[in-house]
């Protein structure tokens, strides 16, 4: 797969398939294993609308089919990249979709490196210091009396379909003292 040859053999047969849809391929190390990401240049919203889930289908069969490594197969990343917005239904559609790869919609056209840095290596995101404040964890009281002195859970028990049937029952008492 990271041989040259055979991105070039794929991107003749991707031209065959799709006319009017042409695409980049970048790949990408994370951390012992690698992410392969292809750039789509879509044109017009209705040849997007009527090959994007036939473009993730041949990539599925012609790249995934392909990978030995599970990680590898897990990090397949598919950008649509256009020069105009389309419909937030189609756009939902998919991004949602989750056949084989992760498909995202990029609805102006810019550098490969900035797309790649702000979905796969995250390099845009910003942490910050959390304010000092009370992080101590507070347990709920009905949980911890019905839980107490069960143990160890490996499998559901008599005793803990009980704890479970006592804690919905004084739950529901809570939410109903509440309202």
């Amino acid at each position: 797969m990271s041989d040259s040859f055979q991105i070039g053999e794929l991107e003749q047969s991707f031209k065959t398939h799709f006319k009017n849809v042409s695409f980049t391929y970048e790949k990408v190390p994370l951390g012992l294993g690698v992410a392969h990401s292809f750039f789509i240049d879509v044109n017009t919203e209705s040849i997007l609308k009527d090959n994007w889930s036939q473009i993730s289908n041949y990539f599925a069969l012609n790249i995934q089919n392909q990978l030995i490594s599970e990680f590898e197969r897990w990090n397949i990343y598919l950008f649509f990249i256009l020069d105009f917005e389309i419909s937030r239904d189609l756009k939902y559609k998919i991004e949602k979709d989750t056949f084989s790869s992760r498909k995202i919609i990029v609805e102006e056209k810019t550098d490969i490196k900035k797309i790649l840095e702000r979905y796969i290596l995250t390099l845009d995101l910003e942490i910050t210091e959390r304010e000092e404040g009370n992080d101590e964890f507070t347990p709920n009281p009905i949980f911890f009396e019905n839980l107490n002195g069960i143990g160890n859970i490996k499998k559901v028990t008599n005793s803990l379909k009980a704890a479970y049937d006592n804690i919905i029952v004084e739950l529901n008492k809570t939410n109903t003292n509440e309202a």
